[in-house]
């Protein structure tokens, strides 16, 4: 599913690219909210983590439309540092799934 999301990924225009000092998970939360409407059966909610060589964070938030192979909506996040409910869902791996 990583490969999938991030293929896709590779192929759209960001909405945003937004920095924070310490990103928080309400901030991703809200950020999906914002597009609740669209959420169905087939979309799926999703976050990559990756960390960087200097310890900071790059987050890509996107909803996957399972059904087309394709990211709806995306935006990239750069972070000093995540809250503890944001690493403890990345523990295991770098794409997280919203449900």
């Amino acid at each position: 599913m990583l490969e999938i999301i991030l293929l896709s990924l590779a192929v759209i225009v960001f909405e945003a690219i937004v920095t924070f000092v310490v990103l928080a998970m309400a901030e991703i939360l809200d950020w999906f909210l914002k597009f609740e409407q669209e959420l169905d059966e087939t979309t799926l909610p999703f976050t990559i983590r990756n960390q960087l060589e200097n310890g900071e964070y790059t987050v890509y938030q996107g909803l996957f439309d399972a059904t087309r192979n394709e990211v709806r909506k995306a935006r990239k996040i750069g972070a000093k540092r995540l809250d503890d409910r944001l690493r403890e869902l990345h523990s295991r791996d770098e794409l997280a799934i919203y449900e």
